[in-house]
C-alpha cells in the first residue's frame, strides 16, 4: 500500500505518482477514471480496436485477400457500396 496527498494544481486538485508507482503500473499517456464513492480507479485508456491491425494481417495470411466478384465477375451490392465508401 503506498500513501500519497492531494495537492493543489491551480482550481483543481491532483494525486502525485511517483516515478516507481507508474512503473509498476504500466500506465502511460490517455487514462479512463472510474469514479465511486470513497474511491477513484485510474486504468489504461480501453481502445476496443486494439489487436484489430495483427488480426486482420493474421487473416490475409490464412486465407488471402477478400474476393467480393461473384463468379461473372460482377462486385455484389454491398461490396460494391463500400468500395466507393472508400473502405477498402
Amino acid at each position: 500500500m503506498i500513501t500519497t496527498r492531494l495537492v493543489q494544481d491551480g482550481n483543481s486538485m491532483a494525486v502525485r505518482l511517483s516515478k516507481p508507482v507508474l512503473e509498476m503500473s504500466g500506465l502511460s499517456g490517455e487514462l479512463e477514471l472510474e469514479v465511486k464513492r470513497g474511491k477513484i480507479i485510474i486504468s489504461a485508456k480501453h481502445n476496443p480496436r486494439a489487436g484489430w491491425h495483427q488480426a486482420i494481417k493474421q487473416e490475409l495470411e490464412a486465407h488471402g485477400p477478400l474476393d467480393a466478384r461473384d463468379e461473372y465477375g460482377d462486385l455484389d451490392e454491398q461490396s460494391e457500396a463500400t468500395l466507393s465508401d472508400g473502405l477498402i
